[in-house]
């Protein structure tokens, strides 16, 4: 299953906006710094049903295949550090999201409400 979503393209195509699932403690930026991948964290989003947040980014163009392979490892390593649910909820909120959104659903805070997602308006450290 996977952990992330893409849902749209910045101008010139040179970042690409993805959002997925990790740890408050963004235990993904060590796997995207690992794998090379350029990213800018946008904003980080929690739901009450779940411990994990939804953290939405920007990641390079050229560097979609690094952040794939990141995207594997990060499974890894949550189950590695005690999360053996991370890839099962992840999925299943992956799956809602692409259920329920269009490339601006991102952008549309009643939308955001109606599934549960709050915006904590958190900016985390850019690689």
């Amino acid at each position: 299953m996977r952990n992330y979503i893409r849902y749209g393209k910045t101008a010139f195509n040179k970042w690409q906006m993805y959002a997925y699932l990790d740890l408050p403690e963004n235990c993904a930026a060590s796997v995207l710094q690992k794998h090379g991948v350029r990213f800018r964290f946008d904003r980080l989003m929690t739901r009450e049903d779940t411990d994990y947040v939804l953290i939405q980014m920007f990641i390079k163009t050229e560097d979609k295949e690094k952040f794939l392979k990141a995207m594997e490892d990060l499974k890894t390593k949550m189950l590695v550090c005690g999360h053996p649910n991370y890839e099962t909820e992840a999925g299943e909120l992956i799956r809602e999201l692409e259920d329920n959104l269009i490339e601006e659903a991102l952008q549309d805070e009643k939308l955001m409400k109606k599934l549960g997602l709050a915006d904590k308006n958190i900016i985390i450290v850019d690689s």
